[in-house]
């Protein structure tokens, strides 16, 4: 089942277009976008809250 946009949290539509468009933006005509000073965020904001990339548990 998939989700109404109304049910998707903010942030995870946000990663969502990332994920689906970053490497053929950079790719389709934007080779200036296909370097580690924008890479390395974008990355960081794909893994941010996930388990596999680590997380911080507020106690």
């Amino acid at each position: 089942m998939k989700l109404r946009a109304t049910q998707i949290p903010d942030k995870e539509i946000f990663r969502n277009i990332f994920v689906d468009h970053w490497d053929p933006f950079k790719g389709g005509g934007h080779p200036t976008y296909d370097k580690p000073q924008y890479e390395e965020p974008v990355q960081k904001m794909l893994g941010c809250g996930k388990e596999s990339s680590g997380y911080k548990v507020r106690i």
